[in-house]
């Protein structure tokens, strides 16, 4: 019982690292971007497939 409890508070650390990682992450990327890169994404995502190109193009970039 007691190592499911250990297991259970490293998963849960690693998951809260990780989500707060990625909101430093965000909010950096935020900040670099400034007003050009939000319109490019706004006339790059018009169309779907377009959009997904788009998200899988910066979903790479950022791993």
């Amino acid at each position: 019982m007691t190592q499911l409890i250990a297991v259970l508070v490293i998963v849960g650390g690693g998951l809260g690292t990780f989500l707060l990682g990625m909101k430093h992450l965000s909010e950096g990327l935020q900040a670099l971007s400034g007003s050009g890169l939000r319109k490019f994404m706004s006339i790059a995502t018009t169309h779907r497939l377009a959009g997904i190109g788009t998200g899988a193009v910066s979903t790479m970039i950022v791993q």
